[in-house]
């Protein structure tokens, strides 16, 4: 029997590799619902941290079990404990426990309209947004209009891999893992000075819709009735809903954006190694700090020129 001790060490080891890890579909919302003037760069970073209630729920029961053990055994039933890893592995690709970190570029391609990249983690992204409601300008184009109206378009794309922890077992259960995001932003902002000069404070809604493949090639694991398990394929696709908050702080140039992001999924079904389904759902909550910069010639100073 493992004391409490070994449970703590395992958790700690848990927890250092899910910070380590960046395997979570980017849904940070950093933006305000200003669009970046057109001619101008937007570029920052930003980290989060990614907490699925369902994935917290299911490695719970994983902490008890010999991950190790299992591993190095000549062969695995797919009884109850391997029903719960098998479903905690699921669950943790799908909306991991884990820190992530972002770098993006946005321009200003056309008034009330910009376009970016994005690289998060293994994950790589385009986006776009566009500015239906308030002024258009840089700080320097004086205006009285305080708020702002947008709405946004992204899409990522990733292959996904298990934990440390899980990750001893990758082999046995020769899980490949890969999914497309499209997330849409609807975010409105009250600006801080003039055209954002101090920043902005910004809420909104979101919709998030995903496409997971994965595929399965067990090795030396069989059913209780001693049937070894088959390779498998699956595809998967649910929508996400969420509200999200944040604020930019600083001068003109230069802005601290911290951000809060909370989304609600009902994941749908997912096939096990054993042939039977497990039904997943939860909330997923994202806070998250970055600092953002912007770049380029103002209006004004074009005005002047002209």
């Amino acid at each position: 029997m493992r004391t409490p001790i070994s449970h703590i060490k395992n958790f700690l080891l848990f927890a250092l590799a899910a910070g380590l890890s960046s395997c979570m579909a980017p849904r940070v919302i950093s933006n305000s619902g200003k669009v970046t003037p057109k001619g101008n760069f937007v570029g920052g970073y930003h980290t989060s941290f990614n907490t699925s209630t369902q994935s917290v729920v299911l490695l719970k029961g994983l902490l008890t079990d010999n991950i190790t053990a299992l591993a190095k055994s000549d062969s695995i039933k797919f009884d109850d404990n391997f029903n719960t890893i098998n479903k905690a592995a699921v669950a943790y690709q799908l909306d991991p426990i884990a820190s992530g970190n972002e770098l993006y570029l946005r321009y200003g391609l056309i008034k009330r309209l910009d376009i970016g990249a994005k690289i998060a983690g293994n994950a790589k992204g385009l986006e776009t947004q566009f500015q239906f409601l308030g002024p258009t300008g840089n700080i320097k184009d004086q205006t009285d209009k305080r708020i702002y109206g947008s709405i946004g378009l992204q899409f990522t794309t990733q292959s996904q891999s298990l934990p440390s922890v899980l990750s001893q077992i990758q082999d046995r259960l020769g899980y490949t893992f890969n999914r497309k995001d499209f997330l849409v932003p609807l975010l409105f902002s009250f600006s801080l000075g003039n055209e954002e000069k101090y920043g902005s404070l910004s809420c909104g809604l979101a919709a998030n819709y995903s496409i997971i493949n994965y595929a399965s090639t067990p090795v030396d694991i069989y059913n209780l009735n001693k049937t070894v398990l088959t390779p498998q394929q699956y595809t998967q696709k649910y929508m996400s809903y969420g509200l999200f908050i944040n604020a930019k702080i600083g001068y003109q140039y230069v802005f601290l954006v911290p951000s809060f992001s909370i989304f609600y999924q009902n994941y749908g079904q997912y096939l096990l190694l054993n042939g039977s389904y497990t039904t997943l759902k939860g909330f997923t909550m994202i806070p998250g700090i970055g600092i953002k910069v912007r770049l380029g010639r103002n209006t004004y100073a074009k005005k002047q020129k002209s």
